[in-house]
């Protein structure tokens, strides 16, 4: 049978073979069974075979009758439909004629079409998929590539034969095979014929057009081509043709029914202007789909995209080139004339800048054009460009109508989203925002978006003038980055300069036209433009200063800008005066900045230019222009182009007498320069000498602006440089007259400081600010060249004064007698006289070097005299005048002895180096311990003898001990002053500080036996009693009470909180107390004791660096001490009387008004008090008289008492010497009185002294004379010449003129005389004793025995600082009504100026400032007070001591607003330098006292101050515990105390508070900023700035992020979580890196992926509402991570501080942070702008090692159920797959295939 079947087929007859085939078919049937179905697991028959094997035959008859016999079995039932297309496609591979069997195979899919289609409801796609299954056709196509033609033919009878009913069916059945065919990513160029001709099969016209919808194959058909087109490739030429030509296509298919296909045609208008900007690209080619566009147009009516279209086609514009603008151009007019008769959008305005491109391009693009039909270009151009100028634009407060979910390319993305951020630019508070955003991100970019660049551009066109300035600032700015955009620039500034504007806006724009030339390509239309600008004549000089602009830019232009200042100098009749002197001084101006700018280049062309204005300019109205070319010479003498000396030998002629001010300005200005210039020539010198008496001169013009020139420039020269013939004759000082005898000696012309400060008097106030700044430069020139050494010196004590040979040859006198000495009775007197003034010459070698081995023996000399002093110095209770200088001798004496010593132990250590006993290394350790060894040396030995000897001895002793602790703790000072501040602590050495409280203690417990000290003490001194008390002889206690008084600048420095204790210690042991001692000469020392104690506090100043309290403490202890002094029933209260009056003496200088008055009324009272003690004891009236004599020398000095009552008590005083000649102490009160009142100036005291002396002296020197009368004529002379000096103190230094020393030298060898000649030991022991007591007095002066020096006055006389200093002081004692604060301040300035930078000498600082911050002087002078004490604590404790005192309440709440701003701004520099107590207080009351909303009065603007304080202190280097603990804690509350809502005029509040907790630890960071649902808005932002600085991992957003989804303004906190993440892109730090930020977000997909399919729990959110908001926060780290591009547009900022310059509370500045309408508008746009983000991102390294991770996370979050994500939010997931489809990963079926959804 098959053998007869096999010839038929041979047969060559159609019809036999079509009979045959049937008989096959038969056979099939018949050796199968009618029943039975075939399927692939039946047998396989041989007729069957046959069967198969002929549907591949060559012959076509054959082949197609089996194919359709095959399709016939399965239609009739007899085969399975698996099994014969499963057979088909296994035959296509192999086969070589594949006609029949493909043509079977499109019958069975319209087979299965149409059955699964007559159910309806059944999805066909269920059936195929592209993979897996794949569709028949996808397999065919696969395995031979080459039947296209033969599927193209079938496909086209399948569709065109596709049954009504089967429409759709048929559609879906070949789906995705279309898809794959069209959308495959390879684009496969096999396939490529049969894409195109099966597109024009596909969309060929079905039906009549007129109908009113098409039918529903082509519906099918249309809309599935409408879901392909976001997937087509557009990656190369070949397919972006193919997407050209497939969209025109199917854009023209949807076009016969665009009623029909509204929403489509509208999505693909979107979507073909997508396609233009790539074809653009690629092609260079748009002109049909434009054209396409412009036909849908009318078509699509109010349904057309305009908006979207606007932007895009301007920004097409600005890449077409020429040949494709004319049909964009027509689109345009066509789209702006639709809306005639309405407003047409805003975003219009976008189009100005491709427009006015397209009008100022040159004419050889049209030179170019070939013949064209219709308006050209330009003539498109000029009549969109009058539209757009209607100004009748919509306010485009509606929606954007059309939102793509699956755009084609990148391009919509930006278009939409700059269309949305146009939308709220219509605020000038958010275009203000954009700027400000744009502005800080443009020195991070080189090339701009052309979206970007077209919002400025739309802005500049704009605005009305409210961020007119900030706009050309970017546009500067802008054109600096990415110069490409400068020839866009251009035009559109032009426009605008053609558009009615204010006068200063058009400034502003003309200036900002040359700042565009950053590239040498710009500048040639730069050029053109401002030559434009030349050609009317008005506007020629603005043009020559637009082109000095331009050349300070690009130099090339140099030639141009000569050419033009050559035609300014042409004259012309037709030009008036006006615009000729415009022109002149336009010309002047720019000499002036060809001369800054590039003096070396083209300076020297300049001089002619120069000298030519100079000679024209000679008129009185001419000055601006000579003084413009004047500066332009101060720029090429600055430059050493010219030299200065020969430009003014030639200019002089012309300038020297000329008077105009703003010449002489200009020429002060110049000589500034002469300093820095010098040449080392007589010439030069002499040229000097002339300017510096031109400036002097000019100081005094009386045009202020001329005076306050020549100051500025005269603060250019050295001090030294100066001289009193320069100053004014009004304050010239007297010249000094050199002696004849030395003509050569030459006259010193130095000005003294106090010179300099009386050009106050002769400045107006409008010239002080230059005087202030001539001022800085004379302190800032001393600081400088200070001799380092004075600050030690100064520490250590005062600087000897010059003193006569006859004074200096006293200490040596009295060592000879000493050492000749044989009379046992003059030991005790000759040893006093020894420790006032013994000392051993220093000895030195040729080269002023000390030698080492003397030295060291001197070192030895005086450890032995040492000791034997202190045996042998005498100490009688009842002597009470040597008791109050006792102690003062002692501590003259140790500071003598401990320098003596250790320099004797470094020559020691020096002379072992040099003999190679020890090494260099150990001789350094004991050099640098020598201080230290020689303090225990000398205790060691002292409580030796203390221990062993007599009662007198312990006394000399403890007044030793005491003088070495005082003495040690000034060394310390001094060392460290030295070093910085920083002492190494040594370990064999006991500290210093515990030392000196071992000697504090040991001196309190012999006063005290009570008293329980907490350390060690030297037990030598006393001794335990029965009862278990320290007990000590009365010598010791009383030695020990006065010795306190030498330990006060101890007390000061290192425990102020002692001297409470120690007053009432020695007021509760006053006379008549309980507790007065037993020892009626204990007493009298007791008293003396508080009085010394209480005027070493005065003189120390402790109220005024001590506050109220102090005070209060003092007057209460002296209340106590006059009580005994003015009670009568009392005994033994001598010593109270002397001790009120020391205490009174140096009261009297205070600046408190009470105590002055105080002092007045004390004074009386002693007056009548003397008066009336004829009854009392002689000793008695001696010390009131003595007293009486210091408190009136004092009074007067200081001014409380007058003239005619100090006279007053000098008669009383005198007429009691007169009547009782032979006491001492009455003689002493009246030399004292006279010595006194002579010096402050009064004449009838001096008078009275000239009669004294000589008849003292005849007393003294006369033979017979009685001893007594003797030894008082002796105490009266030396109290004469001022031996007594130390217990007053004088307002100014007495003024020793040669007559006193003369009289000085007279008594002083009048006691030589009797100490050699009187045979009466008593007379000379008490001669001895006295002469020394004279040479210590004459040398000392205050600064020996206080801490440290109370002014300046050991500074050389010509010290600006020493007369600045001594104006304070004058301030503060006279007040404000004699001392004005504009004059005091003018001096202080200077002071608190230098002081920033310099640690100026030792002073009392918080005595000089104290009285200026108490006094009425003002704000300002407060401010200056405390801004020299901050800058000096560091180096001075009185300036440390003072700022603690007004930072405590109550003094800190009286300062102004701008004085607590600074003290809170420098909390860094004094906060380590205050006490514990003292920076509690502050921080407490002041800095987290402003933040609370109660604290009255409330200011805000403290606030920052408060913070950037705080944030600076935490700073500081190893703070202590306390202070950090402090710090720490002020922060966490001031966190507390922020509101919890950001408005965006306190952001710089919590970017403050973040920094403070940025250098926390961790912990305590996140403790204080932990989140809460009330505070999390506040404690967020901390945590993202911080970790936007790198401060916190990335990995600290997982719990910020948990805590966010909570909160109901997410999307406030996504606003600052997207700031964030940009700006930790931008830091450079480790935790911010680019793997860091990796790693991050692989966690935060991660998360995601956990709650999308609930393996992890939002807490109480809904998953969906979870991953909505998680989805927003990776958008925003795509989009901040992959470019600058996107950032740039959506307004994201560099900083969190991008509005610095906001306006005030009212205005947006108020706004709350992340809540303004253009906020929003970045959050949203995130999402928008993600597909494209995520392409390129995943285009750099390292995330694109990562992608494959990328695409399976978008899948796995895309794929999740329906319920648990928005559909919104898979389509954006679709979308970014979408955008990936160029990359490699995606090229795999696997993945493309899913992400089409097959």
């Amino acid at each position: 049978m098959s053998d007869d079947i096999k010839k038929r087929f041979d047969f060559p007859n159609s019809l036999i073979q079509s009979q045959a085939v049937g008989h096959l078919i038969a056979a099939v049937l018949k050796e199968h069974g009618a029943s039975e179905k075939i399927h692939q697991s039946t047998n396989q028959t041989a007729a069957l075979n046959l069967l198969w094997e002929k549907s591949c035959s060559d012959n076509v008859v054959v082949r197609t009758a089996c194919s359709e016999g095959l399709v016939a079995l399965v239609a009739q039932g007899h085969a399975e439909f698996s099994y014969v297309l499963n057979g088909i496609l296994n035959l296509i591979p192999s086969a070589r004629n594949m006609s029949g069997l493909i043509k079977a195979l499109m019958k069975l899919l319209q087979m299965q079409a149409s059955r699964e289609g007559q159910g309806g409801a059944k999805d066909l796609q269920d059936l195929y998929s592209i993979r897996n299954p794949p569709q028949p056709l996808i397999t065919v196509l696969e395995h031979r590539p080459d039947c296209w033609p033969l599927l193209l033919q079938q496909l086209t009878a399948f569709f065109q034969q596709c049954p009504e009913r089967s429409e759709a069916s048929c559609v879906q059945i070949m789906a995705p095979f279309l898809w794959y065919l069209y959308c495959e990513p390879s684009q496969l160029q096999e396939y490529a014929k049969l894409r195109l001709s099966l597109l024009k099969v596909l969309l060929q016209p079905r039906g009549v057009c007129e109908e009113a919808q098409p039918s529903v194959l082509e519906q099918q058909i249309l809309q599935l081509c409408c879901n392909m087109v976001p997937c087509l490739q557009m990656k190369d030429l070949m397919q972006t043709t193919e997407m050209t030509l497939f969209v025109e296509e199917v854009y023209l298919s949807l076009l016969r029914h665009p009623a029909f296909w509204k929403r489509q045609l509208t999505q693909l208008t979107v979507q073909l202007l997508c396609i233009c900007e790539v074809s653009l690209k690629t092609t260079g080619e748009c002109s049909s789909l434009i054209q396409l566009l412009e036909r849908s147009v009318e078509l699509l009516g109010e349904d057309f995209p305009v908006k979207l279209v606007i932007i895009g086609i301007a920004l097409i514009l600005l890449q077409t080139p020429a040949s494709q603008q004319k049909p964009v151009l027509n689109l345009t007019l066509k789209l702006l004339s639709l809306t005639e008769g309405q407003r047409i959008p805003k975003a219009s305005l976008l189009l100005l800048v491709p427009l006015l491109q397209i009008l100022s391009s040159t004419a050889l693009e049209d030179c170019l054009a070939t013949g064209e039909e219709g308006p050209s270009r330009q003539q498109l151009a000029l009549s969109l460009l009058e539209v757009l100028q209607r100004e009748c634009h919509g306010d485009d407060r509606h929606t954007i109508s059309c939102r793509l979910a699956f755009p084609v390319s990148s391009m919509y993305g930006s278009v939409f989203t700059a269309c949305r951020i146009l939308e709220v630019m219509g605020e000038a508070s958010a275009a203000s925002d954009w700027l400000a955003a744009v502005e800080s991100l443009l020195p991070a970019t080189t090339v701009i978006p052309p979206h970007v660049f077209l919002l400025l551009a739309h802005l500049l066109v704009e605005d009305g003038g409210q961020n007119l300035q900030q706009i050309l600032k970017v546009t500067t700015q802008l054109a600096q980055a990415d110069s490409s955009q400068v020839p866009h620039l251009i035009p559109v500034l032009m426009f605008k300069l053609g558009r009615p504007l204010d006068p200063v806006s058009y400034n502003h724009i003309l200036y900002t036209l040359p700042t565009l030339g950053v590239h040498k390509v710009c500048v040639g239309q730069i050029l053109r433009v401002i030559q434009l600008l030349g050609t009317t004549p008005r506007l020629r000089a603005v043009t020559l200063r637009l082109l000095t602009s331009l050349w300070e830019k690009q130099d090339r232009v140099y030639p141009e800008l000569q050419r033009f200042m050559a035609m300014s100098d042409a004259p012309s009749l037709s030009v008036g005066k006006e615009l000729q002197w415009e022109k002149l001084i336009a010309k002047a101006a720019s000499i002036r900045d060809i001369c800054k700018q590039r003096p070396y280049q083209h300076g020297a062309d300049m001089l002619a230019a120069i000298s030519q204005v100079l000679n024209e300019c000679t008129k009185p109205d001419q000055a601006s222009p000579a003084a413009l070319v004047l500066q332009g010479l101060h720029a090429l003498c600055q430059a050493e182009v010219v030299c200065i000396r020969s430009t003014w030998n030639a200019l002089s002629p012309k300038l020297s007498c000329d008077m105009r001010p703003l010449i002489l300005k200009t020429l002060s200005e110049l000589f500034s320069l002469v300093p820095s210039l010098t040449v080392n020539t007589v010439e030069y010198e002499n040229f000097k000498v002339q300017v510096l008496t031109f400036l002097w001169t000019h100081t005094q013009n009386k045009d202020p602006i001329v005076a306050s020139a020549a100051y500025k420039s005269l603060s250019h020269f050295s001090a030294g440089e100066h001289t009193i013939l320069h100053l004014p004759e009004k304050i010239r000082p007297e010249m000094p007259v050199p002696d004849e005898l030395d003509e050569e000696e030459s006259v010193d012309l130095s000005i003294p400081g106090s010179c300099y400060l009386r050009l106050l008097t002769i400045t107006a106030p409008s010239i002080l600010p230059a005087l202030e700044e001539f001022f800085t430069s004379l302190v800032r020139q001393e600081m400088v060249n200070m001799p380092r050494g004075i600050y030690h010196s100064a520490l250590k004590g005062g600087v000897c004064s010059d003193q006569g040979k006859t004074v200096a040859g006293i200490p040596n006198f009295i060592l000879k007698t000493y050492e000749t000495n044989k009379q046992p009775g003059l030991k005790p007197g000759l040893a006093g006289g020894m420790l006032f003034c013994y000392d051993v010459a220093m000895y030195q070698s040729k080269d002023g070097k000390p030698l080492n081995r003397l030295m060291a023996s001197r070192g030895r000399t005086f450890k032995q005299t040492t000791l034997a002093l202190v045996h042998e110095v005498h100490v009688q209770l009842s002597e009470w005048h040597r008791a109050i200088f006792l102690p003062q001798a002692w501590l003259a004496y140790m500071t003598r002895a401990y320098h003596a010593i250790l320099q004797g132990r470094i020559a020691e250590l020096e002379l072992q180096l040099q003999h190679g006993k020890e090494g260099p290394e150990e001789v350094q350790y004991k050099r640098s311990t020598a201080w230290l060894w020689v303090r225990d040396m000398l205790t060691d030995e002292i409580t030796k003898t203390a221990a062993k000897e007599s009662p007198v001895v312990k006394g000399n002793a403890l007044l030793a001990l005491s003088s070495l602790a005082v003495v040690v703790s000034k060394h310390e000072a001094s060392l460290s002053s030295e070093s910085d501040g920083v002492l190494e602590v040594q370990p064999n050495f006991l500290p210093v500080k515990e030392w000196v409280s071992m000697v504090l203690n040991t001196v309190l417990v012999i006063v005290d036996s009570h008293y329980h000290p907490r350390g060690q003490l030297f037990t030598c001194f006393y001794h335990k009693s029965y009862s278990g008390e320290n007990t000590a002889s009365a010598i010791a206690r009383s030695a020990a009470a006065t010795a306190l008084s030498l330990l006060v600048p101890v007390f000061i420095i290192s425990c102020k909180e002692k001297v409470e204790e120690i007053l009432n210690m020695l007021t509760a042991r006053l006379p008549g107390k309980p507790s007065a001692d037993e020892s009626q000469a204990v007493q009298i020392h007791m008293g003396l004791a508080l009085g010394m104690f209480l005027s070493r506090l005065c003189e120390e100043k402790l109220s005024d660096m001590s506050g109220q309290q102090m005070s209060l403490l003092l007057m209460k202890s002296l209340d106590a001490l006059e009580s005994c002094c003015f009670d009568p029933s009392l005994e033994h209260n001598t010593g109270c009387i002397l001790g009120v009056g020391l205490a009174l003496s140096l009261m009297s200088h205070s600046s408190h008004t009470e105590s002055r008055v105080h002092v007045a009324a004390s004074l009386r009272k002693l007056s009548a008090y003397l008066d009336e003690s004829g009854s009392q004891s002689r000793t008695f009236q001696e010390v009131l008289a003595y007293t009486l004599s210091c408190v009136c020398t004092s009074a007067f000095s200081a001014g409380i008492i007058e003239a005619v009552e100090a006279e007053e008590t000098m008669t009383k005083l005198q007429l009691l010497v007169e009547n009782n000649q032979q006491t001492s102490g009455f003689a002493l009160a009246l030399g004292n009185l006279v010595y006194g009142l002579s010096v402050c100036g009064h004449g009838k005291a001096e008078d009275l002294g000239n009669r004294l002396r000589p008849s003292w002296i005849k007393i003294v020197l006369s033979e017979g004379a009685p001893t007594m009368l003797c030894l008082a004529a002796l105490h009266g002379l030396v109290a004469l010449v001022g031996s007594d000096v130390d217990v007053m103190q004088f307002q100014s230094e007495a003024i020793h003129n040669s007559q006193f020393q003369a009289r000085l030298n007279e008594v002083i060898r009048t006691l030589t005389e009797v100490i050699s000649v009187s045979g009466v030991i008593g007379l000379q022991s008490n001669a001895i004793w006295l002469l020394g007591h004279l040479h210590l007095s004459t040398l000392s002066s205050n600064q020996s025995r206080t801490s440290v020096p109370t002014d300046y006055s050991y500074l050389p006389e010509g010290s600006f600082i020493r007369a600045a200093i001594g104006f304070f002081i004058t301030g503060g004692k006279k007040g404000p009504e004699a001392v004005p604060p504009s004059l005091l301040k003018v001096v202080m300035k200077p002071i608190a100026t230098v002081g920033e930078n310099y640690q100026y000498p030792p002073a009392n600082l918080a005595a000089l400032l104290s009285p200026l911050m108490r006094l009425n002087f003002g704000e300002e002078i407060q401010q200056l007070c405390l801004e020299i004490a901050v800058s000096q604590a560091p180096s001075s404790q009185s300036a440390a001591a003072l700022l603690g005192l007004w930072v405590m309440p109550p003094l800190v709440h009286g300062l102004s607003l701008n004085i607590k701003k600074y003290l809170l701004v420098s909390m860094p520099l004094w906060a380590k330098h205050v006490s514990d107590e003292q920076i509690q207080g502050f921080v407490e009351n002041l800095m987290v006292a402003v933040f609370k909303p109660a604290s009255q009065p409330c200011h805000p603007e403290m606030c920052p101050s408060a913070l950037q304080g705080l944030s600076q202190a935490m700073k500081l280097p190893s703070p202590s515990h306390h202070l950090w603990s402090l710090l720490c804690d002020a922060t966490g509350r001031i966190f507390d105390l922020l509101p919890n809502r950001i408005r965006r005029n306190d952001l710089e509040l919590y970017i403050s508070i973040a920094k403070c907790l940025s250098e926390m630890t961790d912990e305590g960071a996140n403790q204080v900023s932990q989140i809460t649902k009330e505070n999390i808005e506040k404690a967020a932002f901390v945590k993202l700035y911080l970790i936007s600085q790198g401060r916190l991992p990335l990995m600290s957003l997982t719990d910020l992020l948990t805590a966010a989804m909570q909160h109901p303004s997410k999307e406030t906190l996504a606003w600052m979580i997207l700031h964030s993440l940009y700006q930790a892109r931008i830091v450079n730090h480790t935790n911010t890196g680019v793997l860091k930020r990796l790693e991050w977000l692989l966690e935060l997909m991660g998360y995601m992926r956990n709650i999308a399919y609930q393996s992890a729990s939002a807490q109480n959110v809904p998953p969906a509402e979870a991953l909505d908001f998680l989805m927003l926060i990776f958008a925003a780290a795509v989009v901040a991570w992959a470019d600058h591009e996107a950032p740039l547009l959506l307004g994201l900022s560099a900083s969190w501080l991008p509005w610095h310059q906001e306006n005030g509370p009212g205005g947006p500045a108020a706004a709350l942070l992340g809540r303004s309408p253009m906020h929003r508008v970045t959050v949203q746009e995130v999402l928008t702008l993600l597909p494209t983000s995520m392409l390129l991102l995943l285009q750099k390294e390292p995330w694109k090692e990562q992608t494959q991770k990328f695409i399976d996370w978008l899948f796995s979050i895309m794929e999740i159920p329906n319920e648990a994500f928005a559909a919104t939010s898979k389509d954006l997931l679709k979308a970014t797959l979408l955008s990936l489809r160029v990359l490699p990963e995606f090229k795999k079926k696997a993945v493309w295939t899913r992400a089409y959804g097959w």
